[in-house]
């Protein structure tokens, strides 16, 4: 396994927990809630910077990308 392969797993993991949890309805703390929003921000904003770098421009271009 490769280390993407390892973080993405680990990645997919926590996050079904965290949605399985969040099912729930349970109380957050602020700094529970700014956590989650803090980190989203960080995995938005990275992986937009990696797919302006990465992807193609047109949705054209994109066929058999995704």
């Amino acid at each position: 396994m490769t280390p993407l392969q390892h973080v993405l797993t680990e990645f997919q993991k926590s996050t079904r927990d965290l949605a399985k949890l969040l099912e729930e309805d349970p109380r957050l703390h602020i700094e529970e809630q700014l956590s989650i929003e803090n980190h989203m921000q960080i995995l938005q904003l990275a992986y937009g910077a990696w797919s302006c770098r990465h992807l193609p421009k047109t949705p054209h271009d994109r066929s058999g990308l995704i």
